[in-house]
């Protein structure tokens, strides 16, 4: 069996303590251990361990193997793919692209598409893989999957889990709405839970480990090559604490709707947000239902709407000025660039979301969840989807005047918990969880 993997190379990302290397040499060892061979796709010009030095310096054993290596299209790979699929793996990128510079890139993208695709026909032919393992949803992770789509190959597409930082999303078809989650409401009934269990590892893991003794030397010796302060590989953050909860305690005892806002250039919102494509939208949409809610009802709900937490790297995209001449117009609208979303969602009456993780968060607290775009956990019964926008004055006033289905919804909850995530800390795995990992993979 010959196992090919992509996209592990970097030690942190966005301030976070990553080490996707040390992850990587980790399912390296124990894929050798069992006598099985593995390869590295690697991007030619890239950063960590695309590096051969650095490579070379962790001792990960994989052949290297360069993705966008040109091949002067022996195999005509490409010929295989229609264009609504070949422009169905740089969409993402190609959207990402206009938002934030306003350029056409897909003759780049298309390129950098068809000498992959020839790439990864003449690596499959040369080793014979069985099996491709990649992180993520990059352009690059894309088209890895649409070749093994296309050539039968089998594939697991890995993504942080939900119950974080112990949990892993390791899926055979893709990640977050793409993917096996199941969708029907059937499937949750039949689940059977163990309430011991869900509340007492519900937030805690169960049976995995910490072991930062195998990571932090090979940490040093990627930062040491990479000659990096001690600030830099410490990722030292002047984050102040705010006063938010305790100011604004006030604002828990309104009877209001929370909407948690997401990022614009998120896959969530350009690839699986098919009506609402801007937060102003968002804003315009769900303010005009609560105004038609709160006029039919007689009632005097409110909205809090507050930013992503990243939202300062979209300050070029995010229309902030409208927005809030919209809430200014209205006593029922409270707009916020920071809170405590934990206290936003446990005192809210419902959450209204697109597709945020927001919306699980919410669950774990029993509220109703209003569904606006394409979310996994937008399923009857444990949520609220809205097919029709026009609908959803209508559909807040079905979600706050019955019940939540908690036995469902705890049927859902402890299937991701405990059938569906592999439990691991995937920046400090120990032993045991990748041996149990590697065991899953080995399920094909």
């Amino acid at each position: 069996m010959n196992v090919c993997f992509f996209g592990f190379s970097a030690m942190d990302f966005k301030g976070e303590e990553i080490n996707e290397p040390v992850f990587l040499k980790e399912m390296v060892d124990e894929f050798e251990k069992r006598g099985i061979q593995t390869f590295y796709l690697f991007n030619d010009g890239g950063s960590g361990i695309n590096d051969e030095n650095v490579y070379n310096l962790l001792e990960i054993k994989s052949k290297r193997l360069c993705l966008d290596k040109y091949t002067n299209f022996t195999y005509k790979e490409f010929e295989k793919y229609s264009n609504e699929e070949l422009f169905s793996i740089i969409e993402f990128n190609y959207q990402l692209a206009l938002l934030n510079t306003n350029k056409d890139i897909s003759q780049k993208l298309n390129y950098t598409v068809l000498k992959c695709l020839e790439s990864l026909k003449e690596y499959d032919l040369q080793y014979n893989i069985d099996l491709f393992i990649f992180f993520g949803n990059s352009l690059y992770s894309n088209i890895i999957r649409s070749y093994c789509i296309k050539n039968n190959k089998n594939y697991f597409n890995m993504e942080n889990g939900y119950f974080r930082p112990f949990t892993l999303m390791v899926d055979p078809k893709g990640v977050n709405y793409d993917s096996t989650i199941p969708r029907e409401t059937e499937f949750y009934s039949s689940v059977v839970v163990d309430k011991e269990r869900l509340t007492k590892y519900l937030h805690q893991p169960e049976v995995t480990k910490v072991n930062r003794t195998d990571t932090l030397p090979l940490r040093k010796t990627f930062y040491d090559y990479y000659d990096l302060t001690i600030e830099d590989k410490e990722l030292v953050k002047d984050v102040k604490k705010s006063d938010f909860s305790t100011v604004h305690e006030e604002l828990y005892l309104q009877d209001y709707i929370y909407i948690p806002f997401q990022l614009e250039t998120d896959s969530q919102i350009i690839k699986h947000s098919k009506t609402i494509k801007s937060m102003r939208q968002l804003v315009e949409v769900t303010s005009n239902a609560l105004r038609e809610f709160n006029k039919s009802n007689n009632t005097d709900l409110k909205i809090i709407y507050k930013t992503h937490p990243l939202y300062k790297s979209e300050l070029n995209i995010i229309d902030l000025d409208g927005i809030e001449r919209i809430c200014n117009s209205s006593e029922n609208l409270i707009f916020l660039t920071e809170g405590d979303n934990k206290k936003l969602v446990e005192n809210a009456k419902a959450v209204i979301t697109i597709n945020s993780t927001v919306g699980l968060e919410a669950l774990l607290f029993s509220k109703p969840v209003i569904t606006l775009g394409e979310a996994f956990y937008g399923i009857e019964e444990i949520s609220y989807p809205c097919k029709d926008l026009n609908d959803l004055p209508l559909l807040i006033e079905k979600a706050l005047s019955t019940s939540v289905n908690k036995e469902m919804i705890d049927k859902f909850i402890y299937y991701l918990r405990f059938d569906y995530f592999h439990e691991i800390f995937r920046s400090n795995p120990d032993k045991q969880s990748i041996k149990r990992l590697v065991d899953r993979f080995l399920l094909i």
